[in-house]
């Protein structure tokens, strides 16, 4: 299944296929999942949709928490955006772009969110940003366009 367009969506009365499917056929939840290499990437899915009973293979390398989340005081949502929370993570980002060639990926909660990161950003960091997406050594992405 592609990843939901939910957050993007303009007419509040369009139904997916499989949305209109749900109200004549039986929900048959998942058991296994193996796409994620690190139980903790899906535990938010496995809790919230699929009632922790959601089995996840993990890859051989567990030493790492794959997800870290940084907490910003002052943080405050306006018009679509967080600017203290942009700014941090912006220099969060310049810190370890010209140094790290592990694969590493950073989301942000919306697509303006993740705009406003990218503009806090200077120039040159900008471009080594992108080299590396192009690279595939970094993803940069909204929620919206995370699956699971």
């Amino acid at each position: 299944m592609a990843p939901s367009n939910y957050f993007n969506s303009k007419d509040e009365n369009s139904l997916t296929l499989l949305h209109k499917a749900s109200f004549y056929f039986k929900n048959i939840y998942l058991h296994f999942h193996f796409r994620s290499e690190h139980p903790t990437l899906i535990a938010y899915s496995n809790e919230y949709f699929y009632n922790n009973e959601l089995i996840a293979f993990p890859s051989v390398n567990q030493a790492r928490q794959p997800i870290k989340f940084h907490y910003i005081e002052n943080g405050t949502y306006n018009s679509r955006t967080n600017e203290n929370e942009a700014k941090k993570i912006a220099k969060h980002i310049a810190s370890f772009l010209p140094n790290s060639k592990e694969k590493i990926g950073i989301v942000a909660f919306s697509e303006s969110q993740l705009a406003c990161i990218f503009d806090k950003l200077s120039a040159p960091d900008q471009l080594q940003l992108m080299t590396r997406i192009d690279n595939d050594t970094i993803f940069f992405k909204a929620l919206e366009q995370i699956q699971g």
